[in-house]
């Protein structure tokens, strides 16, 4: 799992609700690491995002 809005946040699990679980700490283990070292916490403001599905077919 990505989270488009913080750069190189990235974290995965052994299924969807274990990357969500992992997602979630890891936004908030880095928005904590931004606070520790008075960076800006990005937000949402212009942030553009799509998810196109294809479909192959056999």
């Amino acid at each position: 799992m990505t989270v488009p809005i913080l750069p190189g946040c990235v974290t995965y699990g052994k299924t969807l609700d274990d990357a969500i679980r992992m997602a979630q700490e890891a936004v908030e283990l880095y928005i904590e690491t931004l606070t520790e070292k008075g960076e800006e916490i990005p937000d949402q403001d212009g942030l553009f995002e799509y998810t196109l599905t294809i479909l192959a077919h056999a």
